[in-house]
C-alpha cells in the first residue's frame, strides 16, 4: 500500500487505459467564469488480480478512509485467493476439480456471484459466460505461439461449456457441473465484484466522496470530487474519467462525468494481433469460440461495478443486432460503443442512456450517434 500523496496533481500518472483524468470538462471550452478548481487528491494503492487498485479522495475523505484502507486491501487479497483460476488452492479451482463428481460447498457470497453470472449470461444472449475457461486458455496459448487455433481445437475447447450446465443449490449453498469438461473462470466478472466489495467496506468508514478503480478499466465513483472553496461555493464536481482511443490508447477521445455510478470498459487495443488481414483481440465470443470483432471498445455505466464489467464485455461481444436489442430492453444502462467510421481514421460512437452534457468529446473526427432510434437515450 502506498502512502497518501501530498497535495498536488495526484490524480494523473501512468495507467493501463489512461482512464482517469484531472482535466475538467470546461478545459476546452471558452467560458467567462473559470470552473471550480478541483482539490488535490490523496491516493492509496495496491496490486491485486493482475491490476493496480487505487483509491482517490480529498483530504477530508482521506482522514475517514485511512483506517479502513489496509483492511480493504487485505480483502482484495482474500478475494483473489478465492476466485483465481490460476491458483491450485483457490475455491474456484476446487470447484473446477470436484463439481462434476459431486455438489461442492461454496461460500455464500461467492455463490451469489455465480448466480449473478448465470443471470447476466441469460440476459446477454449468452454473450457473457463464465464457463469458457478452456477456449480462453486455448487462444492465450495460441497467441503466445503466434498462430490461430484451428476449428477442431476450438470446437473441442468449447465442448460442454454453457452456464445452463451449472446447477446451483441455494438452500445447501452448493454447485454442481452437468458436464465433465466445464470449467469456471471469473476473469470477466471478478474484478468488478472485488471493487463492489471494496467500496462496500470503505463506505462503512463514513466517507461519501471517493473514487476507486482497478487497472483503470473498472471504476467506482462515489459522491463528488471536492473543489477549492476559496474559488467557488460549489460543494463539489462530478468525478471525471477519460475514454481512450481504442487503437491509440495514449490519445483521449472523451471525458465523462460520474457521480454515484460505476464504469467498465472492454476492448482489445493492447491485446490483439493481425492474422490473414483480420485483427484478432483477446475477448472471445463464448458462443463461437472466436475473438469478437464487431466493436473497437465498449464503455458501460451501471449502478454497480460487477454489472458494468460484465456488460462491457458482453456488449463488446454482441453483433450490431444483439447490441441494439439489448439497449432497447435495458434503458437504465449507459453505453458508449466505438466502431470504425466510413473514412479511414474516423470513428463512430454509438451512445445510449447518457445525457449529452455528461460527455465532452475531444476529437472532432468522432461521429457521435444515438444507439437507439426511439430518441429516449441520454436521460441519465
Amino acid at each position: 500500500m502506498s502512502s497518501p500523496q501530498p497535495p498536488g496533481n495526484g490524480d494523473t500518472g501512468p495507467d493501463r487505459r489512461q482512464f482517469l483524468t484531472g482535466r475538467t470538462t470546461d478545459d476546452h471550452e471558452s467560458v467567462r467564469t473559470p470552473p471550480p478548481r478541483p482539490e488535490p487528491l490523496f491516493s492509496f494503492s495496491a496490486n491485486a488480480m493482475g491490476s493496480r487498485f487505487q483509491i482517490l479522495c480529498s483530504r477530508d475523505a482521506q482522514r475517514q478512509l485511512a483506517p479502513r484502507v489496509s483492511e480493504g486491501f487485505e480483502l482484495l487479497a482474500e478475494l483473489e485467493q478465492q476466485m483465481s483460476f490460476y491458483r491450485h488452492d483457490s475455491e474456484i479451482s476446487q470447484i473446477n476439480r470436484l463439481a462434476f463428481e459431486k455438489p461442492v460447498p461454496v461460500e455464500p457470497r461467492l455463490l451469489g456471484l455465480l448466480q449473478r453470472a448465470i443471470e447476466l449470461s441469460t440476459g446477454t444472449f449468452g454473450a457473457f459466460d463464465i464457463t469458457t475457461a478452456r477456449v480462453n486458455r486455448l487462444w492465450k496459448t495460441a497467441r503466445c505461439e503466434g498462430r490461430v487455433p484451428d476449428a477442431g481445437e476450438i470446437l473441442e475447447a468449447i465442448e460442454g461449456s454453457g452456464s445452463n450446465r451449472l446447477a446451483i443449490d441455494e438452500r445447501h449453498s452448493t454447485i454442481a457441473f452437468a458436464h465433465r469438461r466445464l470449467q469456471i473462470d471469473l476473469g470477466g466478472i471478478g474484478k468488478g465484484y472485488a471493487l463492489d466489495r471494496l467500496t462496500e467496506l470503505l463506505t462503512r468508514s463514513g466517507a461519501k466522496d471517493f473514487l476507486v478503480h482497478g487497472g483503470q478499466s473498472s471504476v467506482v465513483a462515489r459522491g463528488l470530487r471536492g473543489v477549492n472553496l476559496n474559488d467557488s461555493a460549489t460543494a463539489g464536481i462530478p468525478w471525471r474519467i477519460g475514454i481512450s482511443h481504442p487503437l491509440k490508447l495514449a490519445t483521449r477521445l472523451a471525458e465523462l462525468n460520474l457521480e454515484n455510478q460505476c464504469a467498465g470498459t472492454s476492448g482489445s487495443g493492447r491485446q490483439s494481433f493481425i492474422h490473414g488481414g483480420r485483427r484478432l483481440g483477446h475477448v472471445i465470443d463464448p458462443r463461437t469460440g472466436w475473438p469478437a470483432d464487431h466493436w473497437l471498445s465498449v464503455t458501460v455505466l451501471a449502478d454497480d461495478a460487477t454489472t458494468a464489467d460484465v456488460l462491457a464485455t458482453a456488449l463488446f461481444v454482441m453483433n450490431r443486432d444483439e447490441f441494439h436489442k439489448f439497449i432497447q430492453k435495458n434503458t437504465g444502462i449507459g453505453i458508449i460503443a466505438l466502431r470504425y467510421g466510413k473514412t479511414e481514421g474516423d470513428l463512430v460512437a454509438e451512445v445510449a442512456n447518457i445525457a449529452r452534457e455528461r460527455v465532452a468529446w475531444l476529437d472532432s473526427r468522432v461521429n457521435v450517434v444515438a444507439a437507439v432510434s426511439a430518441g429516449k437515450a441520454g436521460t441519465r
